[in-house]
């Protein structure tokens, strides 16, 4: 503390930590707001990647930069603030977060606070948040978001420190040696956090995967059912901030999920990208990419290969074994130049369609070491770009840093446990100047910025930007070398990060012509009850089994209907041991194969249908991938995180057609109404408002189209089609002026779809998918409500073109095609990620279960075979765990006691 102009004057340091706060708008408002109010603010950068430590850096020479992102060490990232803080001597410490705003005239406010606290002996006060909502100046009053008061200005007393570093959400967040802690009234905080769908999306899709459920822990964030706001005065903003908007209208709760659902992509994005090169052999391929799953935190991390005019062989491996690729073709000129300009055009195509930050370069002739991506990481220091120190065969000489060590020079020769063995002894927790250039560490931008990679090695003596390529035996410099001179010259250096520790093999693929082709492929069993539609229309299935590379099917029509996922079981891991992947439905038959990575699809929403099954619930908590088609479905089911991919519509045979010509076809009336209802004639479908409908509009012609044979309507207006073939039913929908249904539920609703793709509005109670429509969307597609009756007297009034908004929305079956390939390819990434990382604990197991099998296997076909036969598999069936718990439900319904029963199981 100073006395200067008779007033005192307390040194306040700011403490903050961040994590891609720029690009949710937020750190450069906080740094132009914070830094006159204050004398030093500390940034703890929680690994940041989207330029905020770059930023923090120019706006404060005080920053610690974490080693990797770790949302639920908040604690411990405080420590390191209050500990560098408390070097600085400061009188108090303010705690900010990235998104806060202190208000107008805050300097003289808070040194009055400190005056206050030395007077009154007071160790911290709280501060009041106004929680901006959607807006620049409304802050929302209800569901808890006024009451909140966070302990933000601490006194430097003895001691201070924190005295535990627990981990997770919702710890406490201020030192436990502050004791004389006081609310005040003379500054509040405006909270940003929750000023536009961007940043709510964030918080509620952060918290979502960090577990929190329920209400107030995670859908307050972003459900407005109770929404109540209150203008915070102009006068309060600090000069620039507070501009007056419209106050926010309520988006409803499923409004609300679908922005954060649709902005899941932005929220988890890679933040990190390895690129590798390859172009003629498979067993390098594989080789690489394994070395890269066993040995990388693959968090935050994608990885891709670029098939640089690559072989045949390549691409059709990669794709059989849905392994991430991206194809590169240079020109048939450019093909004939020297080989290295290829190479270089290619990395630099990587570079472009890189999702993640920062860009991570390497050679398919490369090995790993634990930790090898961690210490590049590390190293970065906002100026630089970084290189991984690497140990190479002797096969050509070595460069700056690197060691010539022979740890074999080919994939059959390679020692592994030698060479990590040796990156153990000579690893070193320093960064030094210059290296060698692969792998290759660099901020995207910055590598962007500068061109990246010459497109080939450049004549002597020409500048770093010259376009002079050298041709092969002419005196040239590197294009390597060309890079680093490019990047110097925007101020970022090049460095070798000496705990980075990687083999080289060196000209691996390029010289290795001894090797053919790796036979490997990967499998995935598509398994249903019925992988069919009923009328022999195609079903997702069908679609999942054509448009999947190894996908093949395992149904009832193949192996049978007794003890189903037993022989399923058996049926893949006989037929199709390479299977790594299992896809089935989630409710009515169990999890197939509890050793493989299964993705079940949730298509009936039992819950919502008062149907709640055990054999569902058991499913889902042990599958590895929730999929469901609409987001209605997923609220039914909040324990759970699900991937959203609607059944998409054949949109080239549900398409609009002449209208005239199809009902001369079907000997209807060209001038009048048609309305057309497909489905049940039962409650389900809401058959008796429907009929109501019927019967009121007898100037309305309807087509009624069944799949039930005996299902029958007698009304003069109607015409009965029962079980169509679907080229038929598109043409009788394109009859149609408008489409009825009167579900009371459903889980997508198909023919609603279908009738749109054909430019058919629809009326329908709000069910299905369409609740999570916007009210925009839904408007243009047809009239929603239980009034159906009133429906078709509005939905007659206007024109519709309902097409526009299905194919805008991706509700195509091309769309859930490329949803689920993308899904599939993740899951083979991650099955085969999982598969190394238990792979020193399952060699025994797998040995151990292979001989099990076959004992059983043995045992069980001479049984069928000479014993029970078919009857075999009844047995098995009525002795499986789903069947006895699904005869203990039913007579515990019969005499009336299931729902003691689970209440007993509550209580336990």
């Amino acid at each position: 503390m100073v006395k200067t102009n008779s007033k005192y004057h307390y040194k306040i340091v700011c403490i903050v930590q961040v994590y891609n706060e720029i690009e949710k708008g937020n750190l450069e408002r906080f740094f132009k707001y914070i830094s006159p109010v204050v004398d030093e603010v500390v940034v703890y950068d929680d690994c940041s990647t989207d330029g905020s430590f770059e930023y923090a850096l120019k706006a404060t020479p005080h920053v610690i930069r974490g080693s990797k992102n770790d949302f639920a060490a908040e604690i411990n990232h405080k420590i390191l603030l209050l500990e560098y803080a408390l070097e600085l001597k400061p009188d108090f410490i303010l705690s900010m977060d990235a998104d806060e705003v202190l208000p107008k005239s805050a300097k003289n406010k808070l040194l009055s606070l400190c005056k206050m606290s030395v007077e009154k002996d007071i160790d911290a006060y709280e501060f009041h948040y106004q929680n901006i909502w959607r807006s620049n100046c409304w802050a929302r009053m209800d569901s808890l978001y006024d009451e909140g008061w966070f302990v933000k200005l601490w006194k430097v007393i003895p001691e201070l420190s924190y005295k535990n570093s627990k981990r997770g959400l919702h710890q406490q967040l201020y030192p436990q040696s502050l004791k004389k802690i006081s609310k005040q009234n003379l500054l509040s905080i405006l909270h940003y956090g929750f000023s536009n769908k961007l940043n709510l999306a964030y918080k509620y899709l952060t918290y979502k995967s960090h577990g929190q459920r329920g209400y107030v822990m995670l859908d307050r964030l972003i459900n407005e059912d109770s929404l109540q706001l209150k203008k915070i005065p102009t006068s309060l903003f600090p000069d620039g901030l507070g501009l007056s908007d419209e106050k926010p209208k309520a988006i409803p709760f499923l409004e609300a999920l679908a922005y954060a659902y649709k902005m899941k992509n932005q929220v988890f994005r890679p933040k990190y990208s390895i690129a590798c090169l390859i172009y003629k052999s498979t067993f390098w391929l594989d080789f690489v990419y394994e070395q890269i799953l066993k040995y990388t935190d693959m968090k935050e991390v994608e990885f891709f290969f670029v098939a640089n005019d690559a072989s045949d062989e390549v691409i059709e491996h990669l794709k059989k074994n849905h392994i991430p690729y991206y194809a590169f073709h240079n020109t048939e000129s450019q093909r004939s130049e020297w080989y290295i300009n290829n190479v270089y055009r290619a990395y630099n195509f990587s570079a472009k369609v890189a999702k993640g930050d920062f860009l991570i370069l390497i050679n398919s002739d490369m090995c790993f070491s634990p930790n090898w991506l961690d210490a590049l990481k590390s190293s970065y220091n906002g100026r630089n770009l970084i290189s991984s120190r690497l140990v190479e065969s002797g096969k050509l000489m070595t460069g700056t840093h690197g060691i010539e060590k022979n740890f074999g020079r080919s994939i059959n020769e390679y020692r592994e446990e030698d060479f990590l063995n040796f990156a153990k002894s000579i690893s070193q927790n320093k960064v030094v100047d210059q290296g060698l250039f692969m792998p290759l560490f660099v901020r995207k931008s910055d590598f962007l910025k500068v061109g990246g990679y010459p497109e080939g090695n450049l004549k002597e003596g020409v500048q770093i930007f010259s376009v002079d390529i050298a041709k092969e035996n002419e005196r040239c410099i590197a294009g390597d070398e060309i890079l680093m001179k490019r990047m110097e010259s925007v101020g970022v250096t090049h460095q070798t990060s000496m705990a980075s520790i990687v083999y080289h093999f060196q000209c691996g693929e390029k010289d290795d012509d001894s090797i053919g082709h790796s036979k490997k492929i990967v499998k995935i069993a598509i398994c249903n009850d019925n992988c069919d539609g009923q009328m022999g229309e195609k079903v997702l299935w069908n679609h999942l089994l054509e448009n999947i590379a190894g996908a093949y099917r395992v149904d009832k029509n193949l192996i049978g209907k007794y003890s189903f996922e037993l022989k399923a079981r058996d049926y893949i891991t006989l037929n199709h041991p390479e299977t790594q992947i299992i896809v089935q439905n989630a409710s009515f038959i169990d999890r197939i194969d509890k050793t493989k990575y299964s993705i079940l699809f949730l298509q009936d929403n039992l819950r919502s249908m008062g149907r709640s099954s055990v054999q569902q619930e058991s499913n889902l908590k042990f599958a590895d991938v929730l999929v469901t088609n609409s987001i209605q479905t997923s609220m039914s089911y909040p324990e759970y995180d699900f991937e959203i991919i609607p059944i998409g519509i054949n949109s080239d045979l549900f398409k609009p057609k002449n209208k005239s010509n199809l009902r001369t076809k079907y000997d209807l009336k060209k001038e009048g109404k048609v309305g057309i209802f497909v489905g049940s004639f039962s409650d389900v479908k809401g058959w008796k408002k429907v009929l109501e409908c019927i019967r009121y509009y007898r100037d309305i012609t309807w087509i009624l189209i069944t799949k039930f044979k005996n299902e029958e309507c007698m009304e003069e207006n109607v015409l009965v089609f029962k079980h169509l073939k679907q080229d038929v039913l598109s043409e009788l929908l394109n009859c149609a002026d408008f489409f009825i249904i009167g579900s009371p539920e459903e889980t997508q609703c198909l023919a609603a779809l279908e009738a749109n793709f054909c430019n058919v509005p629809v009326v329908m109670p709000l069910v299905g998918i369409y609740k999570d429509f916007s009210e925009e969307e839904r408007i243009s597609v047809g009239v929603f409500g239980d009034d159906l009756i009133g429906g078709v007297r509005q939905v007659l009034k206007k024109n519709y073109e309902p097409r526009i908004t299905m194919l805008s929305k991706g509700l195509g079956i091309e769309d859930t095609i490329i949803k689920w390939n993308a899904l599939i390819d993740k899951s083979c990434y991650e099955a085969k990620l999982k598969q190394f990382k238990n792979f020193n604990n399952s060699t025994s197991h797998s040995f151990l279960f292979s001989i099990f099998f076959k004992v059983a296997f043995l045992t069980r076909t001479i049984l069928i075979r000479y014993f029970l036969g078919e009857n075999y598999w009844k047995i098995c069936n009525l002795m499986s765990l789903s069947r006895i718990k699904s005869v203990l439900r039913n007579f515990l319904i019969k005499i009336n006691l299931l729902n003691f029963a689970k209440k007993i199981l509550d209580q336990e």
